[in-house]
C-alpha cells in the first residue's frame, strides 16, 4: 500500500491499543509493498 495508508493505517491501529505495530519493509520500485507487522 502507499506509504501515505501505511501511516494512517498505522495510526489507526496504535490508537486502537497496538502500541507496538510498526511498518516492516519499504516501498521499493516497481512493486512498492509495505507491511504492517503487529507483534
Amino acid at each position: 500500500m502507499p506509504q501515505n495508508q501505511a501511516n494512517d493505517a498505522l495510526n489507526d491501529l496504535q490508537s486502537s491499543g497496538l502500541t507496538d505495530a510498526k511498518i516492516i519493509g519499504q516501498a521499493k520500485e516497481p512493486d512498492p509493498k509495505i507491511q504492517i507487522f503487529v507483534n
